[in-house]
């Protein structure tokens, strides 16, 4: 009579930590799992006999649902038919509950449903150098009692974009292109309902404390479902920013009547050449913009964001 020694390894046990603002994580395991986590030796015979033969089988069954993930212990001998040890389930509870839609949230799914249907979207990323836009707002806020966001910055050179390169400033109205010569600019607010997105109108004349105050002012309102129809409903050219939520790139849909909507990422800290032989740390952000095909083709969304790229990077020109 042979006999062998199998291993079988309980599976890991571990905890996850999120530390959002590094958006970093590690494994931490508790102490009880600790306990648990050691080899398990089974003695199995390899002669024919009905006992070993049965013995066999318990381990097989053992060691396979170690290897789905269920948490098992095994045992030798007369002890073996108490082998499994099921770790709790999940909630048992298949309870739902039916959320009543808002008028407002019906109009943005209705939009977006006909967008995605009937828009053939189109991408272009841009990545645009932050330090000089950082260190311009840094210095604006340490002299004014108003403190201007980023976001403001991007409003105002989305704007000053649009009267470089006028024909994305269109919309698709049947049978043919309606341009616009006023440039609104619509910022996408989360609010309990879901998303909004309130318009600050001729942004291209407003300065980037004004654009802050107003930006401010209709987010405070919308939050509290206080829009008039006209401060949110016909939109020319939208801007939707994650990047306060870690997020470093993403596209975003075209909400019509609107042929283009900018996707703002978050600054990001990276290393490049100096240009001198050497290397050097700076700020970049990625932008993506979303295009109407039918309106707005890919060249003209480049040529757009070219323009978009240049005022971000010089954001002294937007104060002009």
């Amino acid at each position: 009579m042979k006999l062998k020694q199998v291993d079988v390894y309980p599976p890991f046990a571990f905890d996850m930590e999120f530390e959002v603002s590094l958006n970093k994580c590690k494994n931490v395991t508790s102490k009880k799992e600790k306990k648990t986590h050691k080899t398990i030796k089974l003695t199995i015979e390899t002669a024919s006999s009905s006992s070993t033969k049965t013995q066999a089988k318990e381990s097989e069954v053992a060691s396979s649902k170690a290897k789905e993930g269920s948490s098992v212990r095994v045992e030798k001998g007369a002890d073996a038919k108490k082998k499994v040890k099921e770790s709790k389930g999940p909630s048992t509870d298949r309870s739902y509950v039916d959320i009543p839609m808002s008028d407002m949230r019906k109009i943005i799914a209705k939009r977006l449903s006909e967008s995605t249907s009937t828009s053939p979207h189109y991408y272009v990323t841009v990545e645009c150098q932050m330090d000089e836009l950082l260190a311009l707002r840094k210095q604006m806020n340490e002299n004014e009692e108003l403190k201007v966001s980023v976001n403001d910055f991007i409003i105002k050179a989305a704007a000053h974009a649009i009267r470089d390169v006028p024909d994305v400033n269109v919309s698709w109205i049947g049978d043919k292109l309606r341009k616009y010569n006023y440039v609104d600019i619509s910022v996408a607010v989360a609010t309990p309902t879901g998303l909004i997105t309130p318009i600050v109108t001729d942004a291209d004349a407003r300065t980037v404390g004004n654009i802050s105050s107003t930006v401010k002012e209709l987010a405070a309102r919308a939050k509290n479902n206080k829009l008039l129809p006209h401060e949110f409903q016909v939109l020319l050219f939208d801007i939707n920013n994650l990047g306060m939520y870690g997020v470093s790139q993403f596209t975003a849909i075209i909400n019509p009547p609107q042929s283009c909507i900018i996707a703002i990422g978050g600054a990001n800290t990276v290393v490049k050449p100096d240009g001198k032989g050497g290397l050097k740390t700076t700020s970049t952000m990625l932008c993506t913009i979303s295009s109407d095909h039918r309106t707005v083709d890919g060249a003209l969304a480049a040529q757009y964001m070219a323009a978009f790229k240049k005022y971000i990077e010089s954001p002294s020109k937007l104060l002009l």
